[in-house]
């Protein structure tokens, strides 16, 4: 099974069968941080590609909240709330 960080958006990434002998296929999520500042797309990216690469048999969603989304977000001081 290759390693899901090798994945790029549209790409195909294993997923177990329920069986455990075959491996099934499903497209990886794409990641969108239009809605959020331009500031935060950056981080937020960043965060949902390791929770992606970590968790993409099970990955269902990310969703981010507070500052990065509803504004007020400032660069190298503010969290990124997911």
């Amino acid at each position: 099974m290759r390693d899901p960080a090798s994945f790029n958006r549209g790409d195909q990434a294993p997923m177990a069968s329920t069986d455990g002998r075959q491996e099934a296929f499903h497209a990886l999520p794409v990641i969108d941080v239009s809605r959020l500042m331009v500031e935060a797309q950056p981080i937020a990216r960043a965060a949902a590609e390791v929770y992606l690469r970590h968790t993409t048999p099970w990955f269902v969603g990310l969703v981010a909240h507070g500052s990065a989304l509803k504004g007020g977000f400032i660069a190298g001081c503010s969290d990124v709330d997911l």
